[in-house]
């Protein structure tokens, strides 16, 4: 497990946005029977920045123990 909380955030946002991708390569072909169109702004920018919210508050938040 990596313990530098940084890391594990970057790996996170990695992971989600290969995941998201996946999965829409997965519905396009698989499930829609088209072609996979990939665009920058859709397939990179939406997944990161979700990645990103949801990553801050799992990863990088200061968690009080009292």
């Amino acid at each position: 497990m990596i313990k530098n909380k940084f890391g594990m955030f970057v790996v996170y946002c990695v992971m989600f946005t290969l995941f998201w991708n996946l999965m829409d390569y997965v519905h396009a072909t698989v499930i829609m029977k088209g072609a996979f169109s990939f665009d920058p702004g859709r397939n990179l920018t939406e997944p990161l920045a979700i990645a990103v919210a949801v990553g801050y508050f799992l990863y990088l938040r200061k968690k009080d123990d009292k």
